[in-house]
């Protein structure tokens, strides 16, 4: 005590040099608090050290938090900096700056809950703390002493995650266009947080009505939210009205970035008490926002927008996007304010209704709330809507169309609002929509498959028998109308869904129920149509044999045409999960697989397990034994199989040269890589080069077509050097003898073609050990050549 005692009698200016060596400022801090006489001369220091250290945020940060409004006059006249910004960082051992708690505990009714895993990253200023709080008292110490009123921010308040959310699309089709940095102003912050007074008094300095800061960075877009914009997201009601009635006129249709009004903001976020305010001022409850963004150009450079691509670009009417079970309670609750549905069903340019958007879905929800995530019904909702649809006359018999945005030029595919509610599994609707007069086959000379094709849509839950029976009773037809659409049991025997295949007893029951009353699981023509898939084609697509068989055996009298084999032989070269070949050559009675497909040779030869009297079967039928198919041969798939037997091989090999198979086509080897860029790329070449298989077989091919019957344009020359190349002694014997070389002239001949390869081996650098002279030519003609 004594020493401390001793210490206070030091003069003030050794405590000032003291204080000028410390560098943190909670020392400063301590030596301040040890009496009175050492506050008073250190206090005044403290502000002073920490604007000098960069400690200055700290103590903004404090003061206003804990409203010390004199703390704050002190550090503003100490020189504390009213533009530092605040960002967020990790906690460490040591910080200049104010923790995470310290800076957001202030506003922990705006803040979130973990800011650390969110981007981008909080950032403010003490204005906008301070304007959170509404500090007017504060925020105006803060101005005089040059705060700027349009710093930028991020996160200081709850409305970006209801921008961020309502942009994103999980119920709706509103754009995605946030910018992706907003930078709120302290304008912008007082008014999320429903500051009144903190409003009035930026507005009186000249910042209250910008909510964004400008970005220096070009590329950053600029929102343009309005005041109205940003009370309607945040759900301050009484902020919203104080702005409609305030001197100030702003815009109740005011667009920002994406083209959105404030009503937009207000009707997504569910603040219904905004919504109200809004439309009983005049806020359009029926805008088209397509056509603003065609007409206004917001958000979207007007040169990449066409007509059509606008349908997919944004969200219509309010109406029209509370068309989904999780939003008719909100349907109504607009409808109610006054939305017009005849308004919104004339914006539809694309075919559709509100009636086809109100059948697009089976009517239950399972609600955004995660709170909630058990499905609740919304029939009621539902079918009142449904019901007032009707009662005003809306259109619900044509078909939606999709533009070339989606399925390409000159392409227009939809259904009808029956089929929706058929695909959808709504029985509801569906009933609703018969008892209405709606035609049970659809639009068959536009739709994609009649509603009861959708029908047979499997989904998990879906009341798929119920929904066929449904229709069949009001007359549906059980088979396809028109060509190239699905029929009723090729959609329920597909597994290519993105819901995935449907259990094997739904399958069976309706399979059962459309078979008994005429449905055809074929197409029963005759007349080349066979550019789709039927229910007989999918089950053996996918190795279904035994179903297959059913189907067949169950089909009427007639009901499978010509056109039939064609698409089963195409659905077996499709994805043979489990090749069906040879039943289907064998059920082919006609050969209609063989006429029509003279690829089908090959295709069986190159096959994992080669049947000889397949081969056989097909070329009794007239299939060409020289078709090509992906530039080879029969002759030449068969010597390119080295899973074959010999014995096979030389079988296959007869029956294609006894039907006229060429030993000298051309063609493009699949798997052998010896012969020679130059060399004859022919089924001969292939069997020269088969040097670990039998000799039988080279002998069988010269028997047949022996080198001195070769056509004019083949040259023995190239053949018996890629014998010589390949070291084939017997292949070389063989062609020799092939050539007839009996006659002095056939031995002249040869004696030629030995020095042509002997040659050849030079330029190869393939040297002999002893090099032969050549004779000349009038020797070999004139004289028999000497043994």
């Amino acid at each position: 005590m004594s020493e401390v005692v001793g210490a206070t009698k030091l003069p003030t200016e050794m405590w000032m040099v003291v204080v000028e060596h410390l560098k943190r400022p909670w020392d400063v801090a301590a030596l301040a608090q040890t009496c009175r006489r050492l506050h008073d001369v250190v206090n005044p220091l403290l502000y002073e050290h920490a604007a000098e250290h960069g400690y200055d945020l700290r103590a903004l940060v404090w003061a206003i938090r804990f409203r010390l409004h004199s703390t704050l006059s002190h550090a503003l006249a100490a020189g504390a900096d009213p533009n530092r910004v605040w960002r967020y960082f990790k906690p460490g051992a040591t910080q200049s700056a104010p923790s995470f708690d310290e800076c957001i505990g202030a506003v922990s009714r705006a803040a979130q809950s973990d800011f650390s895993l969110v981007y981008p990253r909080p950032y403010c200023s003490p204005l906008h703390l301070a304007a959170s709080l509404g500090d007017t008292e504060a925020m105006g110490m803060l101005l005089d002493h040059g705060a700027e009123p349009y710093a930028g921010s991020s996160r200081v308040c709850r409305c970006y995650d209801i921008q961020h959310f309502a942009d994103s699309g999980h119920t709706s089709s509103f754009i995605n266009q946030s910018p992706r940095n907003p930078r709120w102003t302290p304008a912008h912050v007082s008014i999320c947080t429903g500051n009144i007074r903190a409003f009035e008094l930026l507005s009186s300095r000249g910042g209250g009505v910008e909510m964004q800061s400008i970005d220096p960075d070009p590329r950053t877009p600029y929102c343009a939210l309005t005041p109205l914009h940003t009370a309607a997201m945040s759900g301050q009601a009484e902020m919203l009205e104080w702005l409609l009635k305030s001197d100030r006129e702003y815009d109740v249709d005011a667009l920002d970035f994406s083209g959105k009004t404030p009503l937009v903001y207000a009707y997504y976020a569910h603040h219904w008490d905004c919504v109200t305010l809004l439309v009983r001022n005049g806020a359009d409850i029926n805008r088209d926002h397509r056509i603003t963004l065609m007409q206004e150009g917001q958000g979207y450079d007007p040169i990449h927008i066409v007509e059509d691509d606008v349908d997919f670009l944004s969200q219509g009417t309010l109406l029209e996007d509370a068309m989904m079970p999780a939003r008719f309670e909100d349907a109504l609750r607009l409808l109610d304010l006054g939305a017009d549905p005849v308004i919104t069903d004339r914006t539809l340019r694309i075919g559709n209704s509100l009636i086809h958007k109100l059948c697009l879905y089976p009517w239950y929800t399972i609600p955004w709330d995660t709170a909630r995530w058990e499905s609740r019904p919304v029939h009621a909702a539902g079918m009142k809507l449904l019901n007032h649809f009707l009662d005003l006359g809306l259109n619900f018999r044509q078909s939606e169309r999709y533009p070339p945005l989606m399925y390409g030029e000159g392409l227009e595919l939809g259904y009808t609002a029956l089929g929706y509610a058929a695909r959808a599994g709504n029985l509801h609707a569906a009933q609703r929509l018969i008892q209405a007069g709606a035609d049970v086959d659809g639009n068959p000379e536009q739709d994609m498959c009649t509603p009861l094709a959708c029908a047979c849509k499997y989904s998990a839950g879906k009341p798929v028998m119920e929904m066929v029976t449904l229709l069949v009773k009001a007359s549906a037809s059980v088979n396809r109308l028109r060509p190239q659409s699905e029929g009723p049991l090729w959609v329920i025997h597909r597994a290519f869904d993105e819901y995935g295949p449907a259990p094997g007893n739904i399958i069976d029951k309706v399979t059962d129920y459309l078979l008994k009353l005429g449905s055809n699981p074929g197409r029963g023509t005759s007349n080349g149509d066979d550019a789709y898939y039927t229910a007989l084609d999918y089950e053996l697509l996918a190795g279904n044999l035994e179903r297959f068989e059913y189907l067949l055996a169950k089909s009427a009298e007639g009901s499978i045409g010509d056109d039939d084999f064609i698409g089963f032989w195409k659905a077996n070269k499709t994805r043979p999960y489990k090749d069906n070949t040879p039943y289907l050559l064998k059920l082919d009675k006609k050969g209609l697989i063989a006429k029509k497909d003279p690829t089908v040779l090959p295709f069986i030869i190159c096959r994992p397990q080669l049947d000889p009297e397949l081969v056989d079967h097909l070329l009794e039928l007239g299939v060409d034994p020289n078709v090509t198919w992906s530039g080879n041969t029969p002759l030449g798939c068969i010597l390119q199989q080295t899973n074959v037997k010999e014995s096979i091989m030389l079988r296959v090999v007869k029956s294609l040269l006894k039907f006229g198979a060429s030993i000298f086509l051309p063609m493009e080897p699949m798997y052998l890589t010896e012969l020679d860029a130059g060399a004859p790329q022919t089924p001969l070449a292939l069997a020269v080069h088969m040097r670990d298989t039998s000799f039988e077989v080279l002998e069988v091919l010269l028997e047949h077509q022996p080198l001195k019957d070769a056509p004019p344009d083949v040259d023995p020359f190239e053949y018996i050097l890629q014998a010589s190349m390949a070291g084939n002694t017997k292949a070389l014997a063989a062609l020799f003898a092939s050539l007839g070389a009996s006659s002095p002239v056939r031995q002249a001949q040869a004696t030629n073609m030995v020095h042509r390869v002997l040659d050849a081996m030079f330029s190869f650098g393939m040297v002999p050990i002893c090099p032969l002279k050549r004779p000349s030519n009038s020797s070999m003609v004139e004289q028999e050549p000497k043994r």
